[in-house]
């Protein structure tokens, strides 16, 4: 859908859903943000912070809880109106983060640029951390390089607690993937979090 006329009513729906459950989560004990991926077609609309605002007012989710991800593709693209946009979702408390780390174009002259939170490492190079020393030597790069910019680092797809546990070792923050849980329907996911804690 990106580059079509469909992609900002796609972008729009996902919002909203994305905060209603937001919301709701929030009105059943579970105090949690939501992360939300944007394309860079909607970086490049003007409308787009506006329509930010108002979703965050309807649904009554403070903008602290809302995380948009971009792709690295999103955020290296050379664009003034982009870069005024990212600012504007910072000014309004959301939370930036640059997503698939490690698997675009990176530029570290960019990075600079940025006004992002956190940088989310590409399942590619956590999934076999335990069993490649590459794999690990580039992941402990990519978190001491986030840590030296004042960023938090997720990791995605973690699924064993070998990997968890290096993870921890190396310093990173937050852990994504099938060893926390998979996705589910939001009523299961409240049940989830209400009846059983994750302990490792």
């Amino acid at each position: 859908a990106e580059g079509t006329a469909v992609m900002p009513k796609i972008t729009l729906w996902v919002f909203h859903t994305a905060l209603r459950e937001c919301c709701e989560y929030r009105q059943a004990g579970l105090h949690a943000g939501v992360s939300i991926n944007f394309s860079a077609d909607d970086l490049r609309d003007p409308e787009l912070t506006d329509l930010v605002s108002q979703g965050l007012a309807l649904w009554n989710v403070p903008p602290g809880d809302i995380t948009v991800e971009l792709t690295e593709t999103a955020v290296m693209a050379n664009d003034a109106g982009t870069l005024d946009t990212l600012y504007k979702l910072k000014d309004m408390g959301l939370k930036l983060a640059m997503d698939d780390f490690g698997t675009g174009y990176s530029s570290m002259a960019r990075m600079l640029d940025l006004p992002l939170d956190e940088v989310k490492i590409d399942m590619i190079f956590v999934r076999h951390m335990a069993t490649r020393h590459k794999h690990d030597r580039i992941v402990d790069s990519m978190i001491n390089l986030a840590h030296r910019l004042n960023l938090s680092v997720v990791a995605e797809g973690v699924e064993d607690i070998a990997t968890y546990q290096r993870l921890q070792a190396l310093g990173c923050d937050v852990i994504q993937g099938y060893l926390i849980g998979k996705a589910m329907p939001l009523p299961e996911l409240i049940a989830t979090f209400n009846n059983q804690s994750l302990d490792f």
